[in-house]
């Protein structure tokens, strides 16, 4: 059955997540603070939990007090690891590891068709009337001198071939010629050139390949995040809370070590698989279709989050734990309505097995939880010292970020330029993507630990 049939079916047994005026696509700043930084005034606050009564209210009738409706899930994933082992431990053969010979041949046999329709239109003298079809090992020289863009920072791609003393990056001309460069980021290609009306099939194929590879080769760690990326470009999507504000969005699922596991680009409402109603469900519900029922943990932020959600998770034997907006429908209403002072904590469970739970600490934390009740444990702080702390939040706080890290790491070294197309600046990002993936594989199982500077220089 086509992933997008199996989607509808999951989700036409229940209700809309969200209320009838509530806009996925519009974010809520009350809810994007940081629970590191909200409790860091004071350290020593230890939440109080006070109990409520069920009100006759038609919502709350099936939310109690009781906590041992949490239900217990074991674990049946395989452990954490690789399926597929690299041919030696240094970087080069980790990132081969995903960046396969027969990827980068699909690409070039793209690459090299898309450049003789563009040579069969051009002009004559102009500059792709010298171009002559691309290799494996051309391509990858041309990849290795795309990633030193992003270590060492120029404004332009012309400047990194000019011989004047102020820049004079030899290690460029050296190895490709400045035109040679410029004419295989023109024509590269990652799709089917009869695209149609769907503008993603230029990059889906790529997408495809790197889901279908990290499933392959690596099996994830019990805990599981998702979150969304922006790739810059003007023409899409915009997320005032991201640091780059405007640009195409990319959905992606990542383990705890930070690995990104499977994603998805965004089309907009119009997107025939996760678009429309139900969207952020959807969304979910399509990350996870490989994890299901054998007891993974997925963590995520209160875009994604409702009662019916988690209780969907629920019945496929996968926990959810997470930020929940007092907006979506099935909210216990003596939760979400509760005036609490800094320090106090209220919980209810309904019948299926899910807890929301809201707690003041500088301001009102409200989150939802198949996995997690009002429990209290000890962790120590930055300072040093040991404080209670409510569990759900811990683990949360533990388990999500990876994907924001991942955002900054890459930002330091962007290689992707302004002038560029759009599915191929998506395209140079998710080469990014998959350098990272094969920097933290490699810290994991090399027995060697870089720097993501470090690795990239030895690359």
């Amino acid at each position: 059955m086509p992933i997008e049939e199996q989607l509808s079916a999951m989700l036409n047994d229940t209700d809309d997540a969200s209320d009838d005026n509530f806009d996925d696509e519009v974010l809520d700043e009350d809810f994007l603070h940081n629970f590191e930084d909200s409790d860091s005034d004071d350290d020593n606050v230890i939440p109080t939990e006070i109990f409520v009564p069920s009100t006759s209210d038609g919502e709350c009738l099936n939310w109690s007090d009781q906590t041992y409706l949490i239900k217990d899930i074991d674990f049946e994933g395989n452990p954490m690891g690789l399926n597929v082992p690299p041919e030696a431990t240094e970087p080069i053969h980790f990132f081969n590891l995903i960046m396969t010979d027969d990827l980068i041949q699909d690409i070039i046999e793209k690459t090299n068709r898309n450049a003789s329709n563009i040579l069969a239109k051009s002009l004559p003298g102009s500059r792709i009337q010298y171009w002559k079809n691309v290799t494996v090992s051309e391509f990858r020289v041309f990849l290795v001198l795309l990633f030193h863009m992003g270590t060492i920072k120029l404004n332009r791609i012309q400047d990194y071939w000019k011989k004047h003393r102020l820049f004079n990056q030899t290690c460029f001309r050296e190895h490709m010629s400045r035109n040679r460069f410029l004419l295989i980021l023109r024509a590269m290609h990652f799709g089917n050139l009869e695209s149609g009306d769907n503008r993603l099939a230029k990059i889906s194929p790529l997408v495809m390949f790197f889901n279908n590879r990290m499933r392959e080769i690596y099996n994830p760690l019990q805990n599981l995040c998702i979150d969304e990326s922006l790739v810059l470009w003007r023409g899409r999507q915009y997320i005032k809370i991201k640091n780059n504000k405007y640009g195409i969005n990319l959905y992606i699922l990542t383990d705890a070590n930070g690995i990104i596991l499977k994603q998805i680009v965004y089309a907009g409402t119009g997107d025939p698989i996760v678009g429309g109603v139900n969207h952020s469900s959807k969304v979910v519900l399509n990350l996870l279709h490989d994890f299901f029922n054998k007891g993974y943990s997925v963590y995520m932020d209160n875009f994604y989050n409702s009662v019916d959600l988690t209780e969907k998770l629920l019945s496929e034997r996968t926990y959810c734990t997470g930020k929940l907006r007092l907006n979506r429908k099935k909210n216990p209403k003596d939760v979400t309505t509760k005036k609490l002072k800094k320090g106090e904590c209220v919980s209810q469970y309904n019948q299926n097995g899910v807890c929301v739970m809201k707690w003041r600490d500088n301001r009102d934390v409200t989150m939802i939880s198949s996995q997690f009740n009002s429990q209290m444990i000890t962790t120590t702080t930055r300072r040093n010292t040991e404080v209670s702390k409510l569990k759900m939040v811990v683990q949360y706080n533990r388990n999500m970020g990876g994907i924001d890290h991942q955002d900054q790491m890459i930002a330091y070294y962007c290689c992707e330029h302004k002038s560029i197309r759009w599915y191929i600046k998506l395209g140079v990002h998710l080469f990014q993507q998959i350098l990272y993936n094969s920097f933290t594989l490699s810290n994991l199982f090399s027995g060697k630990k870089l720097s993501y500077y470090e690795f990239r220089q030895q690359l």
